[in-house]
């Protein structure tokens, strides 16, 4: 522990000298966080990374062009990036709740439409000495507008607080805006603990380093080729053989039996879905986003590791079936939410006749089952999926005895329709 606080600590004093004194500021803390996320999670062991300078980001991103987007979430922007010849996926957190919702660029409407100032769209400046605008007009029409223009699909409830959560985001006076940053920062903290953890592992999408020198820190991953396994279940001209399917989900499952089960203390991932699950230029699986994930010594039992297990149920469910679990679960039938993230178990919950959905959850299974294929497995695969969604968590499998079963249900012969 000593070696690596004196390790980091001289790092930081190398990069004082050639930084600015804001970056300073944000580099000193976000590593000071880091250094004590590792120290009390890990016990100050991890895998070693790269500290990038901001200006090498800049660099290797072309300033962050908007034509090398990759990918928007909630919660950060992927950007492609090329250092010293090498892809990467480079992650710029901040929120980008707008676009996500309503599929229009922000900045034009804000702008456009609504006739908020060029500073006032990239949220630079305050309502402070800006007079021309009816502030509290604008920001009703913007939540009118967000709830008028959300995107069809999905959870309606939860876009309409979400709509909520953007125009308070957008509030012209920065004095009224939620502190967000902090929480980013903290979800990006735990992410560099963890993942340093794991960067060994053959699946798990490798961590080159991170950038210290702004609010937020960026995070900076290998370029995966492939995209995420999401696009391959939905995008009728990317379906992947039932073959190459089988292997991912079962290399898969063993990443997050090694994460529970292969480590001093369990690492219970806390986000497994298919669309976090990347695939490289040989279609090798390999799980990223770590940022809710939690570590928990192997003599403590907690019910979010059985949460992982369900993760995985959903995933196989939509493997097999090429349709979203969640919607499936919850709209056809009528699993509560929390129940469709397997966050809790059948206690406290007694509205649903569990066996029933249950069942009718393997008979949809084998009735929805896509074409091709060895079936004999897929039936397989289909009693596990079963076996994973349990809606009591006890009842529910290992990810080791998950790692067991698929290794049984790919020794098994051709069966033909």
């Amino acid at each position: 522990m000593n070696t690596l606080r004196s390790n980091m600590l001289q790092c930081f004093r190398e990069r004082k000298k050639t930084i600015a004194q804001t970056e300073e500021s944000f580099y000193l803390k976000s590593g000071g966080l880091m250094l004590e996320q590792l120290i009390t999670s890990f016990d100050g062991k991890y895998n070693s990374f790269r500290i990038f300078s901001k200006q090498e980001l800049e660099k290797a991103t072309n300033d962050y062009r908007v034509d090398g987007i990759l990918y928007k979430s909630f919660h950060y922007i992927v950007y492609r990036g090329i250092h010293d010849g090498q892809k990467s996926d480079v992650y710029s957190f901040g929120a980008v709740l707008f676009e996500v919702l309503t599929a229009k660029r922000s900045w034009n409407i804000l702008h456009n439409e609504f006739e908020v100032p060029e500073e006032n769209c990239r949220g630079e400046s305050s309502i402070v000495g800006v007079q021309s605008c009816s502030w509290d007009e604008i920001e009703s029409y913007i939540q009118s507008y967000l709830k008028a223009n959300l995107l069809d699909g999905g959870n309606r409830k939860q876009q309409i607080e979400c709509a909520e959560l953007a125009q308070r985001c957008l509030k012209m006076n920065s004095d009224e805006r939620p502190t967000m940053k902090e929480t980013y920062k903290k979800r990006c903290i735990n992410e560099v603990a963890v993942v340093s953890q794991m960067n060994n592992h053959n699946n798990v999408v490798k961590f080159y380093g991170c950038c210290l020198e702004i609010e937020i820190p960026t995070l900076v991953y290998e370029f995966v080729e492939n995209e995420n396994l999401s696009d391959h279940i939905f995008d009728d001209c990317r379906l992947l053989s039932w073959e190459s399917r089988l292997k991912i989900v079962t290399e898969v499952a063993h990443v997050v039996a090694y994460d529970h089960m292969g480590r001093p203390k369990t690492i219970v991932h806390r986000d497994i879905k298919s669309r976090n699950i990347f695939l490289d230029h040989d279609y090798v699986a390999k799980i990223s986003e770590f940022a809710f994930s939690l570590p928990i010594p192997l003599d403590k039992k907690y019910v979010d590791a059985e949460s992982d297990v369900y993760s995985f149920g959903a995933v196989l469910f939509e493997v097999l079936t090429r349709k979203r679990s969640w919607n499936i679960l919850h709209n056809e039938f009528e699993v509560p939410e929390e129940n469709c993230r397997g966050e809790s178990s059948i206690v406290g919950v007694q509205s649903c006749n569990w066996d029933e959905i249950e069942s009718n959850i393997q008979s949809y299974l084998k009735a929805n089952l896509l074409d091709g294929g060895n079936r004999k497995q897929q039936i397989e695969c289909v009693e596990l999926a079963q076996r994973c969604l349990k809606t009591n968590s006890d009842e529910r499998l290992t990810m080791k005895e998950v790692t067991q079963s698929l290794r049984e249900i790919k020794r098994l012969l051709y069966s033909p329709l």
